[in-house]
């Protein structure tokens, strides 16, 4: 007697989970794929115009950014309105030591408007590999204009805004002070947040 052996032909079922080392590989290229797709979005589409006006502050020497306005704080003493924390406007200078020909020149026709540290300068110039070194805060746009007419390649002026207490110590506990990003984190600041930005 013959025996026959009868062989069962299985169905293999797809299991989603279960990916070969090509599968795992084509995933990762696809996600990283996405993700530099997304960034370049983020750069070029979506912040492209503020990436721009950077790029023409280092070859004109001017840009302006957005400064958020911010309002005062008062105290009142006999219906007279004492300010205890205003906003300030101004520039701030800076070189692109790259682009800084003749830095004993330039330094001359910046000292003419402005009074800088001199060493602080040819530290800055030094460094030929840092396209953005800022030499001084607070510059009025009167001295800023002066500047930017005299057409310096490697200067930069760049708007910024700044908060100023009078009372500076006295009352820094009640008024507090705001954070880097310009919220209030303390005090009256802090408590005006919304009302104030």
């Amino acid at each position: 007697m013959q025996t026959k052996k009868i062989y069962k032909i299985r169905k293999k079922k797809f299991n989603f989970f279960s990916f070969g080392l090509f599968d795992v590989l084509f995933l990762i290229i696809l996600l990283f794929s996405l993700f530099l797709i997304s960034r370049l979005y983020f750069l070029q589409i979506l912040n492209g115009e503020k990436y721009n006006e950077i790029i023409m502050a280092q070859n004109s020497g001017y840009f302006t950014s957005k400064v958020k306005s911010r309002g005062k704080i008062f105290f009142v003493n006999n219906g007279e309105q004492i300010p205890v924390a205003t906003q300030g406007f101004g520039y701030t200078l800076a070189i692109n030591p790259k682009t800084i020909v003749d830095s004993e020149k330039v330094f001359k026709i910046l000292s003419k408007y402005v009074k800088f540290d001199k060493k602080k300068y040819f530290r800055a110039i030094a460094k030929k590999n840092d396209p953005y070194e800022e030499i001084l805060t607070k510059i009025s746009e009167a001295d800023a204009k002066k500047i930017l007419h005299e057409k310096i390649t490697g200067v930069i002026l760049t708007k910024e805004s700044w908060r100023t207490y009078p009372f500076n110590e006295m009352s820094s506990k009640t008024i507090g002070f705001l954070s880097y990003d310009g919220l209030g984190k303390y005090g009256l600041e802090k408590y005006y947040n919304k009302i104030l930005s």
